[in-house]
């Protein structure tokens, strides 16, 4: 113990294992860390994360199978319409997916590795739990229609009777839709046998949107480690002096004990203290005082009490809309 705390005094070059693997860690692997990050879509689904390269690229070959059955029907098979017209309808449904997928695919990789400023100025609705579990339900859906209209066109042209020409078509057309069919009878398969392994919401959901509000509303700032002293010492030159100085931020999160680095993104509470966001995070969510027991609720209260006289505004002017309109 005594070397341990030999160790850890400041200015030692030397460390104890334990910190040295925090610090290998550190804020930096926000996804895993912070409890903000639950409230991001693919926590709650995390099997739809995995699935949806599969979906993109199932997505992309079945597109292509349908463009060259649609040409095949138009070009050999009786009457020439008919078959267009039935496959028109897997064919926009399955774009409408691909376009879905990738998007969901294109919010996950915006915050993946980005820092919890990005985080929070980039989380729109694409990125929340709500988006992802009725993304969920509705790319089961779609396989589920799918399946059953590749099922009817399978019927369809397994009676079709034309001449000895068109059988290599018919073949090719029962093909594309017979593994359609298989195709979405198994993302439908997939969804039943792993829906129960889905991770329930956490009991404090309510109070990560609360810390998330927070930031929206600029309670809590971000700031980046370093910019504060670039401001002051060119304040300091060109010789402007406020009532009111600002005081340097320290270099260590009190709650980890981890150096800050020069631009790191900082969550500075409303007493005015700093930490790392994930830190800050934590604290919270277990108590709502400063790290340093700085009592926040005053200033919290207050951001509520506004937030719910902004909400009574806006269903005021809402009602009053309502019947002058009517």
């Amino acid at each position: 113990l005594a070397q341990d705390l030999k160790l850890a005094v400041p200015g030692t070059t030397n460390r104890p294992a334990a910190m040295v693997v925090r610090r290998s860690a550190a804020p930096q692997d926000v996804a895993g860390l912070d409890p903000v990050m639950q409230l991001m879509g693919w926590h709650a689904e995390p099997q739809l994360l995995r699935r949806l390269k599969v979906y993109i690229v199932e997505g992309l070959c079945e597109a292509v199978g349908l463009i060259i059955g649609m040409h095949i029907s138009s070009e050999h098979l009786r009457p020439p319409g008919l078959f267009v017209r039935l496959l028109v309808m897997p064919l926009v449904v399955v774009l409408i997916r691909i376009l879905w997928a990738s998007r969901l695919v294109h919010g996950y990789r915006q915050v993946k590795n980005a820092d919890m400023g990005t985080i929070i100025n980039m989380m729109s609705s694409v990125h929340t739990r709500d988006c992802w579990s009725c993304s969920t339900a509705t790319f089961t859906c779609l396989s589920c229609v799918l399946m059953v209209w590749y099922g009817i066109l399978f019927l369809l042209l397994g009676s079709y009777e034309g001449e000895s020409q068109d059988e290599i078509a018919s073949r090719v057309m029962l093909t594309v839709t017979g593994l359609g069919a298989i195709s979405n009878w198994a993302f439908w398969r997939d969804f039943v046998r792993n829906f129960k392994d889905t991770p329930p919401e956490p009991d404090d959901l309510h109070l990560l949107y609360k810390i998330c509000g927070m930031y929206w509303s600029d309670v809590i700032k971000l700031v980046r480690f370093g910019e504060e002293r670039g401001a002051a010492a060119s304040d300091s030159k060109a010789g402007s002096e406020s009532e009111t100085p600002q005081q340097p931020l320290p270099d260590t999160c009190a709650v980890c004990l981890e150096d800050y680095k020069v631009g790191e993104v900082l969550a500075q509470l409303p007493c005015g203290h700093v930490f790392h966001p994930t830190c800050a995070n934590k604290w919270l969510r277990e108590d709502w005082r400063c790290p340093l027991r700085c009592n926040l609720k005053p200033k919290i209260r207050a951001w509520e009490a506004a937030e719910a006289d902004a909400t009574q505004i806006d269903d005021a002017d809402l009602e009053a809309a309502r019947v002058s309109a009517s």
